[in-house]
């Protein structure tokens, strides 16, 4: 796999996420309530300083949350990892970017929820008391991060949209202060000021993929070659990424995609590949998690086309090299690729490996899952029509006894079974239970 491989694939699937229109823009802030939803683009960063980019790449928009792991990086950088961790965990929250929970000892659980980015700005506030050096520090970091390959600027709008709707981040700001006792020692206006200036400073997609290229290349901007963080401090940031980027959809986003990660409302979604290069997206409607749907669609199927860009793709790799090409893509591995695809609405992949002929389409997980169970329990009607076209088994039991068909009552994807299975499933429902003697000949 190489940039150009990459660079091709995220050119097919532009058009593709451009036709998705589910989600919203953020509109509990009213500006960015307000943006054009059509607007997207995606730009990619090489760690050799190559950039390319596609659609909507030069209009600059908000960071909004993916300024977090800068504000990180700067308190780090002038306060020392030990004494920042002694206020931020390390621990993904489970909770809703803006709750109001602290971990065990009384502190914001990392640094990437708005607990934590508001005690890193109370941090840099403490080591930098004036407000304008302490605003013009962040944004010069963001600066040296992104090469100047564009414009770092400030949106006052935007800042003041969300200042005048902040009610809940001054009050978990308050909530902090009554549990920490350094945070009785910092301004709680001036805190807020600089938590909402960082967040309302604005770039491109193609300055956000080359501050995503300067994480994957162990802190250097792949474009100027500047050592901007160093290196053990941007290891940590992006394992931090890693396991709470991507706010209450961390876990499985991890598992999914893979790629330490840092989305914002604003719609806005930098990955980091170490060692290989930075992706930025940028889609204003967001899920319900705040998360860009479209920035989140093409994650999603870049590591089901590259799976070797999972942090833990080596691991396959490892496998073609001790047991040969012929048994790494022999039906075991390429039956799990498939059940991915199949997961997460790959109609693409599914198509593809079925065709060439080297996967059962029947094959299961350790669970006794098959491609058809997860694609009709996922909900995703495409990929369960070509499996069944395809001769999927829509009566095949897992280990807990459910069935394909018992997963489609619950996503209503009935009507994708023939006439006589869907009476079957009717019937059974009716006397309430999936499986009766009495009706075992129906099957």
């Amino acid at each position: 796999m190489s940039f150009a491989d990459v660079r091709k694939t995220l050119e097919e699937l532009f058009p593709r996420a451009a036709d998705i229109k589910e989600g919203d823009n953020a509109d509990f802030i009213p500006e960015l309530a307000n943006v054009n939803s059509e607007l997207f683009g995606i730009a990619i960063c090489a760690c050799t300083g190559e950039i390319w980019s596609i659609g909507d790449c030069d209009i600059p928009f908000t960071f909004q949350s993916t300024i977090k792991p800068l504000l990180y990086n700067i308190a780090i950088e002038q306060l020392g990892k030990e004494q920042v961790h002694q206020h931020i965990g390390h621990e993904p929250s489970g909770q809703r970017f803006n709750a109001f929970v602290l971990d065990e000892d009384g502190k914001p659980h990392n640094p990437l929820i708005n607990a934590g980015a508001i005690m890193s700005a109370a941090l840099i506030h403490s080591h930098i008391p004036n407000q304008a050096e302490a605003f013009k520090t962040v944004k010069s970091f963001a600066e040296r991060a992104s090469g100047l390959t564009a414009p770092v600027t400030f949106d006052n709008s935007v800042f003041l949209s969300e200042h005048s709707t902040s009610s809940r981040n001054y009050a978990l700001s308050y909530f902090m202060r009554e549990k920490n006792e350094f945070l009785q020692e910092v301004s709680a206006e001036k805190t807020m000021e600089l938590y909402l200036s960082a967040c309302a400073l604005a770039i491109s997609c193609r300055g956000l993929a080359t501050i995503a290229a300067t994480y994957a290349s162990g802190g250097v901007c792949p474009v100027t070659r500047e050592q901007v963080i160093s290196p053990e401090h941007a290891k940590n940031t992006l394992q931090v990424m890693y396991n709470c980027g991507m706010y209450d959809y961390s876990g499985r986003f991890a598992f999914e995609v893979g790629i330490p990660a840092k989305s914002g409302v604003s719609g806005a979604l930098f990955l980091s590949v170490p060692g290989r290069f930075g992706i930025a997206i940028w889609s204003p409607p967001l899920d319900r998690h705040g998360n860009s749907v479209r920035g989140l669609w093409i994650a999603k199927q870049l590591t089901a086309r590259f799976p070797e860009l999972h942090m833990f793709g080596s691991a396959m790799k490892k496998a073609e090299s001790v047991m040969g090409r012929q048994t790494a893509l022999s039906a075991i591995p390429r039956a799990q690729l498939l059940i991915h695809a199949a997961t997460v609405g790959d109609l693409e992949q599914c198509t593809l490996m079925i065709e060439e002929g080297e996967v059962d389409v029947n094959a299961a997980d350790y669970n006794g899952r098959t491609p058809l169970h997860l694609a009709l329990a996922e909900g995703h009607q495409a990929v369960a029509q070509y499996l069944l076209s395809k001769g999927a088994d829509p009566d095949c039991k897992d280990k807990f006894g459910s069935t394909p068909r018992s997963e489609a009552t619950g996503t209503d994807l009935l009507d994708l079974l023939p006439a006589q299975a869907r009476r079957t499933i009717s019937r059974r429902l009716s006397l309430g239970a999936i499986e009766t003697p009495d009706l075992q000949d129906d099957v």
